[in-house]
């Protein structure tokens, strides 16, 4: 099927039929949503896409290539405002998100064994003169990972 061109006055009327403009300039997504939170729009009854990408095509007169990614300057991924949206690569999107802290880091990574209180007890110990090898085996971890967090090379 042959996509339509991104100029349908319709459909863009569809697209922020139920859309809310909030005080910081956010127009939230009303409609459907993706389990990874960003909204999904129809674009005809077969061929469904973001709706943060169809506002962006909407707002370019164009579609965006395959494999571009579609980025928010607010961190929203409901917002479907053109001015918050902008096309980039997977390697922009990792620098944006690096600029602004996002990753996740800690406890909050997803392979993280330990507590930032564990982390706290675990530099305490070492600062205490208790060896590397006893402390790892305390907290069920290796003895490098523990030399790391002395170091401060993980858990800065």
């Amino acid at each position: 099927m042959k996509r339509p061109p991104p100029t349908d006055a319709a459909a863009l009327k569809r697209l922020y039929a139920k859309s809310s403009v909030q005080p910081n300039g956010c127009v939230l997504w009303g409609k459907a949503v993706r389990t990874d939170g960003y909204g999904q729009f129809a674009v005809t009854p077969t061929w469904v896409m973001g709706a943060h990408r169809a506002a962006l095509a909407y707002h370019l007169g164009r579609w965006p290539a395959a494999g571009v990614l579609v980025l928010h300057s607010c961190d929203t991924p409901l917002c479907i405002n053109p001015t918050h949206l902008r096309e980039g690569t997977n390697a922009d999107n990792a620098r944006d998100r690096n600029r602004k802290r996002r990753q996740a880091r800690g406890a909050r990574h997803g392979r993280a064994k330990l507590t930032a209180a564990q982390v706290f007890q675990i530099r305490i110990l070492l600062a205490q003169g208790k060896h590397a090898e006893a402390v790892a085996a305390h907290f069920n971890v290796s003895r490098r990972t523990i030399n790391r967090i002395g170091n401060k090379q993980l858990w800065r």
